[in-house]
């Protein structure tokens, strides 16, 4: 994003003050914009692009984004916004709350009462697993029969004993990974893997859990701990907003797409929900493949027709959506993330 605008952190519920802290991306002020009993977090920051960053400047960031959601849930429950969400003025900060709402209330709805709490799980000597593993007998027996060999095919053979370790590790990481799993499941609404970044980790896995459940859960991840003593390292974070479960997609669409989407609809610059449900069915009518005896539609429009009104669909709330240049077009949409920036060591 070129320019100076507005970092989205999360959305809030407007009874907390104002002016949140200086915590926000670059430790800059955050403060909550509001519309109609919701509230958004924001800072203001310069120009960042965060496709363009080096890794260790984007983890920076990615750190700094999770450490300010860590201090707004202090003053109250939190529905994560995805790392990286710029918009460029206030107003559309307060247009995308208004025109979001339903789909936010929906997300409070679904994390009240519950937390997430991040596990990641080490080998606690790397080098010893892999020892061990280059002691098995097929392994060993590879390695006797590379040094009768010719310098060329040990060449060859050193590929292919890395391989051999490598496959073993996995098959030691899968067993542990699926007990540990195993061992949280009972305790936990919810699991789900994250990203691995580190060889030494095991599995890494966000859970989520109801608020009071974080001493049974804490319990079952000592249990885990003393079944496996020296060999698996736990380390516990949170708890947490539930960023991994519940964390919300904030898109602005390009006003030429909205503006064929419309007139591929034939509708006005003004429009509501209503209104474009009414023109989909009308326009689908002589296109649609059942239409027509032996399913022979105008596919490619059909197609077209339903492109549009997906889209333009996104962007409706209760009042009527204008699609006139300028006005701005934000909307949101839940998305269960596969991952969610913590995923090593």
């Amino acid at each position: 994003m070129d320019g100076n605008g507005l970092y989205l952190y999360g959305f809030m519920r407007p009874s907390v003050p104002l002016r949140v802290g200086p915590f926000g991306l670059d430790n800059r002020e955050i403060i909550l914009k509001s519309v109609r009993g919701l509230s958004v977090a924001v800072s203001e920051v310069g120009a960042l692009d965060f496709t363009r960053m080096p890794q260790q400047t984007l983890l920076r960031y990615v750190a700094q984004h999770q450490r300010a959601l860590e201090g707004m849930m202090a003053l109250g429950p939190v529905v994560p916004v995805k790392f990286g969400t710029l918009v460029g003025h206030a107003g559309a900060a307060e247009a995308l709350l208004a025109r979001g709402e339903a789909r936010i209330l929906e997300a409070f709805e679904k994390t009240r009462g519950k937390t997430e709490l991040d596990v990641v799980a080490r080998f606690s000597d790397f080098e010893r697993e892999l020892r061990e593993i280059g002691t098995e007998e097929a392994i060993s027996h590879f390695r006797r029969e590379v040094v009768l060999a010719s310098q060329a095919a040990r060449q060859k053979a050193r590929i292919t004993l890395g391989k051999m370790v490598k496959a073993g590790l996995e098959q030691k990481r899968k067993g542990l990974a699926e007990a540990i799993v195993e061992g949280l499941q009972g305790v936990s609404v919810a699991l789900k893997s994250l990203e691995i970044r580190d060889e030494a980790v095991i599995v890494s896995l966000a859970a989520l859990i109801e608020e009071g459940e974080t001493t049974r859960f804490e319990g079952a991840l000592e249990a885990l701990d003393r079944r496996f003593e020296d060999r698996v390292t736990f380390r516990l974070i949170g708890p947490l907003p539930c960023n991994s479960f519940y964390t919300l997609s904030v898109q602005q669409i390009d006003f030429d797409e909205v503006d064929c989407a419309r007139k591929c609809l034939d509708l006005p610059e003004q429009a509501t929900v209503s209104d474009i449900r009414e023109a989909y069915r009308l326009m689908v009518r002589g296109c649609h493949p059942d239409s027509r005896p032996g399913g022979e539609g105008d596919r490619s429009r059909f197609e077209s027709i339903s492109k549009s009104y997906r889209l333009l669909l996104t962007l409706c709330g209760d009042d009527p959506v204008s699609f006139v240049k300028g006005d701005g077009s934000q909307w949101v949409t839940i998305q269960s993330l596969e991952s969610a920036g913590r995923g090593g060591p």
